[in-house]
Protein backbone atom coordinates (compact mmCIF):
# COMPACT_ATOMS: atom_id res chain seq x y z
CA UNK A 1 0.00 0.00 0.00
CA UNK A 2 1.35 3.38 -1.05
CA UNK A 3 0.06 6.51 0.90
CA UNK A 4 -0.81 9.51 -1.57
CA UNK A 5 -1.11 13.23 -0.82
CA UNK A 6 -1.64 15.79 -3.37
CA UNK A 7 0.79 18.55 -1.23
CA UNK A 8 2.65 17.90 1.42
CA UNK A 9 4.23 21.32 3.44
CA UNK A 10 7.56 21.29 4.92
CA UNK A 11 8.64 23.69 7.76
CA UNK A 12 12.24 23.31 8.12
CA UNK A 13 14.17 21.74 4.87
CA UNK A 14 17.60 20.89 6.50
CA UNK A 15 18.89 16.86 7.50
CA UNK A 16 15.33 15.43 8.51
CA UNK A 17 12.82 17.52 6.52
CA UNK A 18 15.08 17.65 3.54
CA UNK A 19 15.83 13.83 3.27
CA UNK A 20 11.22 13.27 4.18
CA UNK A 21 11.03 15.63 1.15
CA UNK A 22 13.27 13.28 -1.16
CA UNK A 23 11.88 9.96 -0.31
CA UNK A 24 8.39 11.57 -0.89
CA UNK A 25 9.37 12.49 -4.06
CA UNK A 26 11.43 9.76 -5.42
CA UNK A 27 8.60 6.95 -4.06
CA UNK A 28 6.32 9.17 -5.67
CA UNK A 29 4.20 10.06 -2.68
CA UNK A 30 3.09 12.86 -3.90
CA UNK A 31 3.82 15.37 -6.93
CA UNK A 32 4.22 18.98 -4.86
CA UNK A 33 6.53 19.14 -2.38
CA UNK A 34 6.25 22.97 -0.86
CA UNK A 35 9.08 24.06 1.75
CA UNK A 36 9.55 27.07 4.12
CA UNK A 37 12.69 28.17 6.06
CA UNK A 38 14.40 30.75 7.30
CA UNK A 39 17.19 31.12 5.19
CA UNK A 40 16.77 31.27 1.35
CA UNK A 41 19.83 30.10 0.09
CA UNK A 42 19.06 26.77 1.81
CA UNK A 43 15.58 26.44 0.35
CA UNK A 44 17.33 27.39 -2.77
CA UNK A 45 19.80 24.33 -2.06
CA UNK A 46 16.58 21.90 -1.54
CA UNK A 47 14.91 23.13 -4.65
CA UNK A 48 18.33 22.15 -6.94
CA UNK A 49 18.87 18.96 -5.16
CA UNK A 50 15.37 18.03 -5.19
CA UNK A 51 13.76 17.78 -2.00
CA UNK A 52 11.19 20.01 -2.82
CA UNK A 53 9.65 21.33 -5.67
CA UNK A 54 8.75 24.56 -4.93
CA UNK A 55 9.57 27.30 -2.58
CA UNK A 56 7.40 29.10 0.08
CA UNK A 57 7.84 32.93 0.55
CA UNK A 58 5.82 32.65 4.28
CA UNK A 59 4.42 30.00 6.23
CA UNK A 60 0.80 30.39 5.18
CA UNK A 61 1.79 29.98 1.63
CA UNK A 62 2.73 26.72 2.67
CA UNK A 63 0.65 25.22 4.97
CA UNK A 64 -2.56 26.53 2.77
CA UNK A 65 -4.19 23.36 0.87
CA UNK A 66 -1.63 21.41 2.05
CA UNK A 67 -2.86 17.28 2.93
CA UNK A 68 0.01 16.42 4.80
CA UNK A 69 2.12 19.54 7.31
CA UNK A 70 5.94 18.24 8.11
CA UNK A 71 7.36 20.01 11.07
CA UNK A 72 11.60 20.15 10.56
CA UNK A 73 12.48 22.95 12.33
CA UNK A 74 13.63 23.47 16.01
CA UNK A 75 11.28 22.87 19.11
CA UNK A 76 10.04 26.24 19.84
CA UNK A 77 9.71 27.08 16.11
CA UNK A 78 7.68 24.30 15.58
CA UNK A 79 5.28 25.52 18.33
CA UNK A 80 5.36 29.24 16.53
CA UNK A 81 4.31 26.85 13.54
CA UNK A 82 1.39 24.85 15.20
CA UNK A 83 -0.42 28.03 16.24
CA UNK A 84 -0.15 29.35 13.02
CA UNK A 85 -1.83 25.65 11.31
CA UNK A 86 -4.34 25.98 13.52
CA UNK A 87 -5.56 29.15 12.04
CA UNK A 88 -5.12 28.05 8.58
CA UNK A 89 -4.88 24.34 8.14
CA UNK A 90 -8.45 22.48 6.89
CA UNK A 91 -10.23 19.76 8.60
CA UNK A 92 -8.37 16.33 8.48
CA UNK A 93 -5.27 17.44 7.20
CA UNK A 94 -2.35 15.75 8.64
CA UNK A 95 0.39 17.18 10.64
CA UNK A 96 3.72 15.40 11.93
CA UNK A 97 6.47 17.18 13.71
CA UNK A 98 10.46 15.13 13.59
CA UNK A 99 11.01 17.25 17.07
CA UNK A 100 13.46 15.70 19.60
CA UNK A 101 11.43 16.07 23.07
CA UNK A 102 7.73 15.04 22.72
CA UNK A 103 5.40 16.54 26.13
CA UNK A 104 6.07 20.14 25.04
CA UNK A 105 4.74 20.05 20.87
CA UNK A 106 2.12 17.56 22.00
CA UNK A 107 0.86 20.01 24.72
CA UNK A 108 1.12 22.87 22.23
CA UNK A 109 -0.50 20.78 19.60
CA UNK A 110 -3.69 20.32 21.54
CA UNK A 111 -5.23 23.34 19.33
CA UNK A 112 -5.27 21.59 16.43
CA UNK A 113 -7.17 18.49 17.94
CA UNK A 114 -10.05 20.72 18.81
CA UNK A 115 -10.19 22.05 15.27
CA UNK A 116 -10.16 18.60 13.65
CA UNK A 117 -6.69 18.80 12.73
CA UNK A 118 -4.95 15.37 13.27
CA UNK A 119 -1.65 15.72 14.60
CA UNK A 120 0.83 12.90 15.05
CA UNK A 121 4.19 13.30 17.31
CA UNK A 122 7.13 11.94 15.74
CA UNK A 123 10.70 11.20 16.57
CA UNK A 124 13.13 9.47 13.85
CA UNK A 125 16.06 8.51 15.55
CA UNK A 126 18.53 8.91 12.56
CA UNK A 127 19.94 12.35 12.89
CA UNK A 128 23.41 13.51 12.30
CA UNK A 129 25.70 15.82 13.54
CA UNK A 130 25.67 18.10 10.43
CA UNK A 131 22.50 20.28 9.21
CA UNK A 132 21.25 21.80 6.01
CA UNK A 133 19.36 20.94 3.11
CA UNK A 134 23.04 19.96 2.16
CA UNK A 135 22.82 17.52 4.40
CA UNK A 136 19.88 15.60 3.32
CA UNK A 137 20.38 12.11 1.51
CA UNK A 138 17.18 9.48 0.63
CA UNK A 139 19.09 6.81 3.13
CA UNK A 140 19.03 8.60 6.06
CA UNK A 141 15.65 6.76 7.30
CA UNK A 142 16.79 2.77 6.26
CA UNK A 143 17.12 0.61 9.07
CA UNK A 144 16.26 3.75 12.06
CA UNK A 145 13.49 3.15 14.41
CA UNK A 146 11.02 6.07 14.18
CA UNK A 147 9.22 6.94 17.81
CA UNK A 148 5.68 7.74 17.32
CA UNK A 149 3.43 9.39 20.21
CA UNK A 150 -0.32 8.85 19.11
CA UNK A 151 -2.75 10.97 21.26
CA UNK A 152 -5.43 8.74 22.74
CA UNK A 153 -8.05 10.13 20.37
CA UNK A 154 -6.28 9.50 17.19
CA UNK A 155 -8.27 7.08 14.62
CA UNK A 156 -7.44 3.83 13.68
CA UNK A 157 -6.78 4.82 10.02
CA UNK A 158 -4.18 7.84 11.30
CA UNK A 159 -2.09 5.24 12.77
CA UNK A 160 -2.29 2.93 10.39
CA UNK A 161 -1.33 5.98 7.62
CA UNK A 162 1.22 7.06 9.79
CA UNK A 163 2.93 3.62 10.39
CA UNK A 164 2.63 2.99 6.47
CA UNK A 165 4.07 6.52 6.08
CA UNK A 166 7.28 5.72 8.25
CA UNK A 167 8.06 2.19 6.96
CA UNK A 168 7.74 3.15 3.13
CA UNK A 169 10.88 5.68 4.74
CA UNK A 170 12.50 2.71 5.63
CA UNK A 171 12.12 3.05 9.37
CA UNK A 172 10.84 0.39 12.41
CA UNK A 173 7.62 2.13 14.23
CA UNK A 174 7.36 2.37 18.12
CA UNK A 175 4.60 3.23 19.49
CA UNK A 176 5.52 5.42 22.91
CA UNK A 177 4.19 7.66 25.36
CA UNK A 178 5.24 11.58 25.06
CA UNK A 179 6.08 11.46 28.41
CA UNK A 180 7.75 7.77 28.65
CA UNK A 181 9.73 9.72 25.64
CA UNK A 182 10.95 12.63 27.08
CA UNK A 183 12.18 10.84 30.41
CA UNK A 184 13.51 8.09 28.15
CA UNK A 185 15.79 10.23 25.61
CA UNK A 186 17.15 12.77 28.39
CA UNK A 187 19.07 9.84 29.74
CA UNK A 188 19.96 8.31 25.85
CA UNK A 189 20.10 11.02 23.62
CA UNK A 190 20.09 14.60 25.47
CA UNK A 191 22.80 13.26 28.48
CA UNK A 192 25.08 11.82 25.81
CA UNK A 193 24.72 15.23 23.58
CA UNK A 194 25.46 17.46 26.60
CA UNK A 195 28.39 14.94 27.86
CA UNK A 196 30.21 15.41 24.48
CA UNK A 197 30.00 19.35 24.62
CA UNK A 198 31.18 19.17 27.99
CA UNK A 199 34.21 16.62 27.07
CA UNK A 200 35.06 18.91 24.16
CA UNK A 201 35.41 21.70 25.99
CA UNK A 202 37.20 20.21 29.01
CA UNK A 203 39.70 19.12 26.63
CA UNK A 204 39.79 22.49 24.58
CA UNK A 205 40.59 23.88 27.92
CA UNK A 206 43.84 21.97 28.60
CA UNK A 207 44.96 20.91 25.13
CA UNK A 208 45.79 23.03 22.19
CA UNK A 209 43.83 22.51 18.55
CA UNK A 210 47.06 21.15 16.98
CA UNK A 211 47.92 18.78 19.66
CA UNK A 212 44.54 17.89 20.12
CA UNK A 213 44.95 16.20 16.71
CA UNK A 214 47.89 14.73 16.68
CA UNK A 215 47.52 12.93 20.60
CA UNK A 216 43.71 11.73 20.02
CA UNK A 217 42.26 8.62 18.04
CA UNK A 218 38.98 7.23 17.66
CA UNK A 219 37.61 7.39 20.98
CA UNK A 220 37.89 11.21 21.12
CA UNK A 221 36.22 11.35 18.19
CA UNK A 222 33.01 8.93 18.53
CA UNK A 223 33.29 11.20 22.02
CA UNK A 224 33.22 14.35 20.71
CA UNK A 225 30.85 13.68 17.39
CA UNK A 226 28.05 15.07 18.64
CA UNK A 227 29.37 18.31 19.79
CA UNK A 228 29.51 19.52 16.37
CA UNK A 229 25.10 19.59 16.36
CA UNK A 230 23.51 23.23 15.97
CA UNK A 231 23.58 24.70 19.58
CA UNK A 232 20.08 26.20 18.40
CA UNK A 233 18.43 23.25 17.99
CA UNK A 234 20.26 21.66 21.70
CA UNK A 235 19.41 24.57 23.25
CA UNK A 236 15.69 23.83 22.33
CA UNK A 237 15.57 20.40 23.53
CA UNK A 238 17.51 21.15 26.58
CA UNK A 239 14.40 23.85 27.31
CA UNK A 240 11.48 21.91 26.71
CA UNK A 241 12.86 18.52 28.49
CA UNK A 242 14.65 20.21 31.49
CA UNK A 243 13.64 18.04 34.10
CA UNK A 244 14.64 14.95 32.82
CA UNK A 245 18.17 16.30 31.67
CA UNK A 246 18.40 17.91 35.35
CA UNK A 247 17.62 14.49 36.64
CA UNK A 248 20.09 12.68 34.09
CA UNK A 249 23.06 15.20 34.57
CA UNK A 250 22.59 14.75 38.39
CA UNK A 251 23.40 11.11 38.44
CA UNK A 252 25.76 11.13 35.73
CA UNK A 253 27.51 13.78 38.22
CA UNK A 254 27.27 11.59 41.15
CA UNK A 255 28.70 8.70 38.82
CA UNK A 256 31.68 10.74 37.80
CA UNK A 257 32.06 11.66 42.05
CA UNK A 258 32.05 8.27 42.61
CA UNK A 259 34.68 7.09 40.33
CA UNK A 260 37.03 10.03 41.42
CA UNK A 261 36.57 9.14 45.10
CA UNK A 262 37.84 5.73 44.14
CA UNK A 263 40.57 7.19 42.49
CA UNK A 264 41.76 9.17 45.44
CA UNK A 265 41.43 6.41 47.68
CA UNK A 266 43.01 3.40 45.06
CA UNK A 267 40.42 1.47 45.31
CA UNK A 268 41.34 -0.12 42.41
CA UNK A 269 39.57 -2.97 42.94
CA UNK A 270 36.31 -1.59 43.38
CA UNK A 271 36.84 0.29 39.89
CA UNK A 272 37.84 -2.75 37.95
CA UNK A 273 34.51 -4.67 39.51
CA UNK A 274 32.92 -1.28 38.33
CA UNK A 275 34.58 -1.20 34.43
CA UNK A 276 33.50 -4.94 34.35
CA UNK A 277 30.02 -4.83 35.14
CA UNK A 278 29.64 -2.02 32.27
CA UNK A 279 31.42 -4.14 29.85
CA UNK A 280 28.87 -6.78 30.66
CA UNK A 281 25.80 -4.47 30.24
CA UNK A 282 27.28 -2.78 27.24
CA UNK A 283 27.48 -6.28 25.59
CA UNK A 284 24.23 -6.98 26.56
CA UNK A 285 23.19 -4.15 25.23
CA UNK A 286 24.49 -4.24 21.85
CA UNK A 287 23.64 -7.75 20.64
Amino acid sequence: MTIQFKKVAILGVGLLGGSLGLNILQKKMAKEVVGFGRQAANLKLAKKKGLITHIAKTPEEAILGADLILLAAPVKSIAIYLKQIAALASKGTLVMDVGSTKSYIVKQAAELTKKKIVFVGAHPMAGLEKSGAAAAVETLYEGSRCLICFLPQTPAAIKKKVTIFWKQMGSQVIEVSAVKHDRLLGFTSHLPQMVSYALMSVVGDFVTGGDIKKFSGNGFKDMTRLAGSPGSMWLDICETNRENLILALNELRSKIDWMSHLLKANKWRELGDFFNQVSVQKVKVSK
